[in-house]
């Protein structure tokens, strides 16, 4: 997860956590310091364990839209082991449309995060 409200990572942890049982969850608070993690730990190998990243929009510094940007340039190996979900409390309908129109976003989720994502996200897994 790369959000930097860290009550958003609390909710989300613990839903996760109770639905889903014993996952690894990382969290990041920054996202400069998540696609740094990425683009190291996932370069090195290839996970066999579906991963799942859970996106910000709004963030100082580095938005969820620039995260994603220097996302777009990392190797197609680093990009073929996640599945992006925007969990953004933004009502922009832009920000909708942009999520929608990318390749590499699987879905919008409206903050906060609930159970009822769980069954989103692990649905297609």
């Amino acid at each position: 997860m790369v959000d930097d409200d860290p009550y958003s990572h609390m909710i989300c942890k613990h839903i996760m956590r109770r639905i889903a049982g014993e996952i690894e969850l990382l969290e990041f608070t920054s996202p400069e310091e998540g696609i740094e993690f990425i683009e190291s730990a996932f370069n090195k190998t290839t996970n066999e364990k579906p991963t799942i990243l859970l996106l910000d929009i709004n963030m100082p510094v580095m938005t969820g839209w620039d995260f994603l940007e220097r996302y777009e340039k990392a190797e197609s190996d680093i990009k073929n082991q996640l599945t992006i979900y925007l969990l953004s409390s933004s009502i922009d309908h832009h920000d909708k449309e942009r999520a929608a129109a990318n390749k590499h976003i699987k879905d919008f989720l409206t903050k906060p995060f609930r159970k009822e994502m769980v069954e989103i996200i692990f649905k297609d897994l």
